[in-house]
């Protein structure tokens, strides 16, 4: 009776525990739940995994919007060298392919797409000219307008009819990843279907996620199977904060019969298990030493000396 005693308050004390951490977290990074396990290859910048960028079976820490501040993207951060965001320039963003349900995209913003002009549709809601952004404000301050030219932060480019522009700094590796070989990422004659960020993840080469925006790249589809669009401020669920390496491993094994964890690194499993028997070992040594502790000769003194003030109180 006295052991399922011990064992309740043990598992009391760890539910209470956990549920501190997890009360902790949510009020530093304001999101819950306040970590995301990273699936996918995506994002790697080793084979072999590393700390600082985000490899598969990492827990990263989920930002809310409000309270990470603006998105950085990569051309602005290359602009105003504002340091690396997990190994490169640029925030990385949580979003959802096309604002829908399903499980949310983990890459970095490269660069955001905003009108310079919008001018009114036709009273049928038709656009003459440019693309048709419910959101957009137009030139007279109402809500939903046709873009005719555009503006990227972080570039030279303003009042543009489409976006044209070279990222030297990202380049088109592994071969293979794009239909027409070039050396760097090249976005060429696109026109953007409403504002937004384009996306990319650090291990897909030039294969952006926005169809269509360059050269060779197909882009992601949603749950409808319909190319992702550029990234609307209401998609992103948040920004990735700071890093937990490996743990996410274990929730990887119960994902589609374990198929989940075959993109972690071996590495990252070997890491993971030494600081989980790293972890047991201290537990052991603590509890050895406190027992050895409790049976040492000044324990029992201190223990004799304490009765004997308690009878003659």
């Amino acid at each position: 009776m006295l052991a399922l005693r011990e064992i309740a308050k043990e598992v009391l004390a760890a539910g209470l525990l956990i549920a501190l951490v997890v009360s902790s977290l949510w009020i530093a990074t304001g999101s819950m739940p306040p970590l995301v396990v990273v699936e996918s290859n995506s994002m790697m910048h080793n084979e072999q995994g590393e700390i600082g960028a985000i490899d598969p079976g990492d827990l990263i820490l989920l930002l809310d919007k409000s309270r990470h501040g603006e998105i950085m993207t990569y051309v602005e951060a290359l602009e105003k060298n504002d340091g690396e965001k997990h190994g490169k320039f640029g925030d990385v963003i949580i979003y959802k392919k096309n604002g829908l349900d399903g499980t949310p995209i983990i890459h970095r913003s490269i660069l955001k797409v905003v009108a310079h002009t919008a001018v009114n549709p036709t009273e049928e809601g038709v656009c003459e000219d440019g693309a048709f952004d419910e959101h957009v404000q137009r030139n007279d301050g109402t809500k939903g307008g046709c873009i005719v030219s555009w503006s990227v932060p972080g570039t030279n480019l303003k009042g543009v009819s489409n976006i044209t522009l070279d990222l030297p700094g990202i380049k088109c590796i592994p071969e293979g990843h794009v239909t027409v070989q070039q050396a760097t990422l090249r976005i060429e004659n696109w026109v953007p279907k409403h504002e937004g960020y384009l996306t990319l993840g650090d291990h897909n080469g030039c294969r952006v996620d926005q169809r269509g925006a360059a050269i060779g790249a197909a882009g992601l589809t949603d749950s409808e199977g319909k190319g992702v669009e550029s990234v609307r401020e209401e998609w992103v669920v948040g920004v990735a904060g700071g890093e937990i390496p490996w743990l996410g491993s274990l929730k990887l094994l119960t994902l589609d019969q374990g198929e989940g964890a075959s993109q972690v690194p071996k590495s990252s499993w070997v890491k993971l298990a030494i600081s989980i028997a790293s972890l047991m070992l201290l537990m052991q040594v603590d509890g050895i030493a406190n027992r050895w502790l409790k049976k040492s000769p000044e324990i029992d003194q201190a223990k004799i000396e304490s009765d004997a003030w308690g009878e003659e109180e």
